[in-house]
Formats: structure tokens, sequence, C-alpha cells
């Protein structure tokens, strides 16, 4: 009898720590375990199907939809719409995303507030959608760092019965400040991967040109890991950002104003534009790279201001349905750009509008983009 309770004790043991062991790996697997935070989304979807199974789940269904075909932009994108208060006004957008950049996803309401549920995901190389930041439903801003490049996703979906119009944006900006002290003239004049030394090697960074003394500045809060005199660079400084998993490299110096281990704040002088190294018989310059485990990136990305999408316009020919014919032109992406029709006349509703194009549905959920130029009165429902 007791060898039979010890038995017993020892399976219901192995019985509970291959229970802790499943729980453990799908939470570090990626795969949502059993105690897993739901979204706001999430709780919404149940909630709205546990009090209309029939509304709640063509919500549920159509954001799933949009996710899994999303419209293709450049960005930065800004667009301006209307909602209508059922579960066609879900719209997803893919982009892809240079390294060094910042993505910031704003929703706004224009008309009176709404709840809508903003996200960001990435599309890794597999195809795998992993979702990476969920927006808080009162503020409907996200910011998210992407160190390295990337394929992104933004769907946005309002609550059922939302109506009114809104402003919906994803813009870029890089992850680093400018280099140079503001208010100095520079120009960047040799650019990532040109050829140094007659094509034996690579250029592993970008020159940004400025009169010899010109300060250059921490381009983020950090510590200065290293100094260096001597050899192609000169006099240089190694950086290391308090936030981020690279180095940053400052070459051909003309002089060093901090010491290695020095912590600094960004915009702090680090040290002065000149020509040292292999750099003595060109005009002043500072070269900057950028250095990751796997080596030198294009640093550009990570410097460079990106200009502020085109503002849209709240046309009135928002929230209405329009015929078009078998050859009107529909668009991937707000472009003129592989251009396609359905070969038959079709029924559209026009969602949003965004630097001379429609963002259309039809019927059976697709969307596509419309040219201004191709919608007419005339074609009005």
């Amino acid at each position: 009898m007791a060898c039979l309770l010890k038995q017993l004790l020892y399976m219901k043991t192995i019985i509970y720590l291959s229970v802790i062991i499943i729980i453990l790996s799908s939470c570090t697997s990626g795969v949502k375990g059993i105690f897993a935070k739901k979204t706001d989304r999430e709780k919404y979807a149940e909630k709205i199907e546990k009090l209309n199974p029939l509304k709640g789940k063509s919500w549920k269904n159509a954001g799933e939809l949009a996710l899994l075909n999303p419209l293709i932009t450049a960005v930065p994108y800004s667009e301006t719409g209307s909602l209508h208060g059922d579960s066609a006004d879900v719209a997803a957008f893919r982009f892809p995303v240079k390294a060094g950049q910042k993505i910031i996803v704003e929703l706004s309401a224009l008309t009176k507030p709404f709840t809508a549920y903003t996200e960001l995901w990435e599309i890794r190389n597999n195809g795998e959608r992993k979702l990476l930041s969920s927006a808080d439903t009162l503020l409907n801003f996200i910011e998210h760092s992407s160190p390295e490049a990337g394929n992104y996703l933004v769907r946005m979906q309002p609550q059922l019965g939302t109506t009114g119009s809104f402003k919906f944006s994803i813009i870029l900006s890089p992850l680093l400040g400018y280099p140079i002290e503001p208010g100095i003239k520079s120009n960047i004049g040799s650019i990532w991967g040109a050829d140094r030394d007659a094509g034996v090697r690579k250029h592993e960074g970008i020159d940004i040109f400025a009169k010899k003394g010109s300060y250059i500045v921490a381009v983020t809060d950090g510590t200065v890991s290293r100094l260096g005199d001597g050899g192609i660079g000169g006099k240089v400084i190694w950086f290391s950002p308090a936030d981020y998993n690279f180095s940053v490299y400052y070459a051909h110096l003309d002089t060093q104003l901090v010491q290695s281990g020095q912590r600094v704040k960004k915009g702090d002088f680090l040290g002065t534009v000149g020509n040292t190294g292999n750099a003595r018989f060109t005009p002043a310059h500072l070269h900057f790279g950028i250095y990751t485990g796997y080596g030198a990136i294009d640093p550009l990305a990570f410097i460079q201001e990106i200009r502020s999408p085109k503002e849209s316009i709240l046309s009135d020919k928002l929230n209405q349905w329009y015929k078009g014919s078998a050859k009107l032109k529909l668009y991937p992406s707000p472009e003129k750009k592989n251009a396609y029709s359905l070969n038959e006349s079709i029924n559209m509703k026009l969602q949003s509008y965004t630097a001379d194009f429609y963002r259309v549905i039809f019927p059976d959920g697709k969307r596509a983009f419309v040219s201004d130029d191709d919608i007419n009165k005339k074609m009005k429902l």
C-alpha cells in the first residue's frame, strides 16, 4: 500500500512539473501562455461577441482579414477619414523601415472622441506577425525604436457604433540626433559604401563636411567608451549610447574634449571637426559611423531628418458609395504605380483621403487606393 502511494505521488509530481514546463515554454517561445495578459482589443472582442455574437464575430473577422491583407504604403503617411460605425471601418497598412528609424503612430478624432484600437506589428522574415505595441485608447499614440531594418504593420480598428471623422498618421524620425552642433553649416558629402583606396575597400560610414573647429556633439545620452589617436581615423571617439546595443564612431577630429568612461548627455560637446588621419589632405569633415555586433551599418537613417507627410483634406466625398467602371484604375498603395482593374463595374465606399488618393473598400471587404482624378460626381450612387 505504501509503495502504491509513493507511485501515485511520483506520478502527480511528474504531471505537475510537465504542466509548469509547458506554461513556461509557451511564455518564452512567443506563444501566449494561459496567464498572458489580453490586449484591450481582445477584451473588447470577447465582450461584444457575448453581447451580440453575429456582430462581434463580424468585427473580429474584419480585423483579422485586414491584418492578413494590409494595404502597402510608403512612410511618412497621413490620411483623414470618416467612420461609419460598422466592422468595415478597420484599416491596416504595411510599410518598410530602415535601420536607425523611430516609428510614430498617431490617431486623433477630428469631430468627437471615440474609442479605437491601434496596434503595431512586426512582420518577420518567415511571414509571421508579432504584436509589438498596443496604444492606449485614450491617446492612440505609439512610439517604437527600430535599430534594425524591417517590415512593419499598423492596424487601426474603432469600436462598433463609432462615427465621426479622424486623422491618422505613420511618421518616421531618426533614432539619434545630428552629430554636428546646431546652427553650424554642414553637408554630407560622402555616403556609405563609396569606394575607398581605388575600390579595395568600401566606406563604412558617412562624411559630414563642416568648418574645421566646429563642435561635434553626443547624438544621445551615453558613455564615451574610448579615445584613439592614430591610424586612418586620426583622432577618434568611440561612444556607447545608453539605450541601444551599438557603438557610435567619430573620426578625423581636430580635438577631443572628453575622457574615456565619461558620461554625457545628448548635445554635449565631444570634440571638434578636423582632418586628422588619412584625411589630412582633404577638407575638414567628420567621419560618422555605427557599429553593431555584426560590423558596420549605414548610419544615414540614424541621423537624417524625414519630411513630414503631406496634409490631407477632410473630403465631403467620404463615407459615400460610388460606382466604378470596369476600367477604373486601382492601386495597392497611394502612388500611381502597379495599377490594376477588376474588369467589371463595382461599387466602392470612400473611407479616407491621403495626398490625392482615396482609400476605398469594396462590398467583399477588399481595399485599394483610387486617384482623386478618377472620382467624379456622376459615379456617386
